[in-house]
């Protein structure tokens, strides 16, 4: 049971990218991108150039925008709207329709450009675009249980993921044991489950689908995992919305290299580890690998099971 770790800015995190209000605020952005796009057309066929017609065909936007890019824009826009009534239901699988804003993103990226939008509808389409995109990124790697150890703690940014907007205190979460399953297992019920190794993330498992291999380890070279590996997820449940934590206490100061003493009795983890490891204030920590240069090491704040 000692290898299952409960981060809460993780668990928060997922819940956030799995709720029907997140779903909704990117719903809403890709809604109002629409909107700019139809009224930047709207004005742009109200004033044609002369000679508008004897330009290619992928420069005149009343027919690439208005007969295709923006059916398809509509077309989403529906399937989204389906999916946050799913999702109101309590049917997780609903955020894999983050799944088509990302299609549509890149298909518009690769084929299509919006130079001929007027200068305002281009702020207002970009801006809502760019809202609209974060939140079906994280959506999307929620919805293929894609997040690596660290994506949601250390390596977390405004930037790529949108404000963190943290609790005055993190809630305090639980696992249940009664909810476990291992590979290749149906999934009992849908919700948030923790691996069984201290070097893989928690994800979003589903009901109904079998239970998958956890990417382990993560390497900062290539920005990917650094390999798969079978585990027991087990599901997490919010037993109480504050008292976990205060949000101020950065992860890197609950952090200890080795080498160096142990600044805190209690039960330590590093991603060197797939173990997690109790050492006493004064303890020096130990280097996990004969060829790493050093170990970090992580505290483990929450209690992993009630005795």
């Amino acid at each position: 049971m000692n290898n299952y770790i409960i981060r809460p800015q993780e668990i928060y995190l997922l819940e956030r990218y799995s709720s029907p209000v997140y779903f909704k605020e990117m719903r809403d952005a890709f809604a109002t991108m629409l909107e700019a796009a139809e009224y930047a057309l709207e004005l742009f066929v109200n004033d044609l150039p002369f000679d508008y017609r004897t330009r290619p065909l992928n420069q005149q936007p009343d027919i690439v925008w208005g007969e295709r890019v923006l059916p398809n824009l509509r077309d989403t826009l529906d399937s989204l709207n389906v999916g946050y009534q799913e999702l109101l239901k309590g049917d997780l699988a609903a955020i894999r329709y983050g799944g088509n804003v990302k299609s549509d993103f890149r298909a518009i990226n690769v084929d299509y450009d919006i130079d001929w939008m007027p200068e305002q509808q281009q702020l207002d389409y970009e801006k809502w675009r760019r809202e609209a995109s974060t939140r079906a990124f994280n959506l999307e790697i929620t919805s293929y249980f894609g997040w690596k150890i660290g994506s949601l703690i250390e390596r977390y940014t405004a930037e790529s993921r949108g404000p963190l907007n943290p609790p005055e205190s993190w809630p305090i979460y639980r696992l249940n044991p009664q909810y476990s399953v291992e590979l290749d297992e149906v999934v009992p019920v849908a919700g948030i489950y923790v691996p069984s190794r201290a070097d893989a993330s928690a994800q979003v498992l589903l009901d109904g689908m079998l239970a998958n291999e956890a990417y382990v380890g993560y390497d900062p070279e290539t920005m990917q995992a650094v390999g798969d590996a079978p585990v027991t997820w087990m599901l997490v449940e919010r037993i109480a919305d504050s008292g976990g934590g205060s949000h101020n206490v950065a992860p890197k100061r609950l952090r200890c290299e080795s080498g160096k003493p142990c600044p805190q009795t209690g039960h330590w983890w590093s991603p060197s580890s797939q173990d997690v490891k109790h050492f006493k204030a004064g303890d020096i920590m130990p280097k996990m690998k004969r060829l790493e240069w050093q170990t970090i090491w992580y505290f483990n704040e929450t209690n992993q099971l009630d005795d």
